[in-house]
């Protein structure tokens, strides 16, 4: 500041050296002005970011403790009953809720769990979600299509090409899907069938509805197979019941044809 005020009260004025001195103050006014600023820019630009990881965090959070929630929920239910058709529909609505949280809800989603309760190498509709009349315990060949390879591998496969699937577009359920994932119901060796989703919106299924589907199906299989021995443990009992009665109707035949009829014989002589 003192050489321009020496300048400008000087009879005579150089210009270029005014010039000069002016392009330095405001040289320096500008360094002055950034190392000022540019702090600060950083500092709201790093505040921001931090609170939109926070968001992000606290949405995942709360995505986890949604998730958590549904397979508590499921976990209780599943324990509750050992009604077979039941654990079905209950596994396929949470697991519909479940899957939702994790992504943009599909309200249009189709789910359906399939097992091997037909044919030879056939799986049967069991039950299902936003499914039609006619897929209701429909058959369906196990060895082909994205169905094939969930058997063949044991692991949850997901593809966004259904329209390129016989098996997936054979179901009349969804004329319009496009993405879908599958996930074996399997214990040990034994694979009882799988859980198939099938989506309208192209490539919606990731990662995060492979752990979650694997998570729901490791926990049905146990309430499917506590359910199956249950329900055989009825048809045994029943079939010994039939066998008493059998063993009772035959006793009171012989009776009436054997003895009962002798005594009345030897009354009568």
């Amino acid at each position: 500041s003192m050489p321009l005020a020496s300048i400008i009260l000087s009879d005579n004025v150089d210009r270029a050296e005014l010039i000069r001195v002016l392009v330095d103050v405001g040289v320096n006014a500008l360094v002055l002005f950034f190392v000022g600023a540019l702090p600060g820019f950083f500092i709201g630009q790093h505040i921001k970011y931090a609170e939109r990881e926070n968001e992000a965090e606290i949405q995942r959070l709360r995505v986890e403790n949604e998730r958590g929630r549904l397979i508590s929920e499921m976990a209780v239910t599943l324990s509750s009953t050992l009604d077979y058709r039941r654990v079905l529909r209950a596994m396929i609505d949470l697991a519909f809720s479940a899957m939702a949280e994790v992504g943009t809800r599909d309200e249009s989603a189709v789910g359906m769990v399939l097992l091997f309760e037909g044919p030879e190498g056939k799986l049967t509709v069991a039950a299902g979600r936003n499914i039609s009349r006619t897929d209701q315990g429909r058959y369906v060949n196990s060895e082909e299509g994205l169905i094939g390879r969930v058997i063949q591998t044991a692991e949850v496969v997901i593809t966004h090409n259904v329209q390129k699937d016989k098996t997936l577009t054979s179901f009349s359920s969804s004329p319009n899907c496009r993405s879908a994932i599958c996930a074996p119901l399997r214990a040990g060796f034994d694979t009882y069938g799988v859980v198939l989703f099938l989506s309208t919106e192209p490539g919606f299924y990731h990662e995060e509805h492979k752990k979650l589907l694997t998570t729901f199906c490791s926990q049905a299989i146990i309430a499917l197979q506590n359910a199956q021995l249950v329900e055989d443990l009825r048809g045994e009992q029943q079939k010994i019941l039939e066998k008493e009665a059998d063993a009772r109707r035959k006793l009171a035949r012989d009776l009436h044809d054997g003895p009962t009829q002798s005594i009345a014989a030897i009354a009568m002589r």
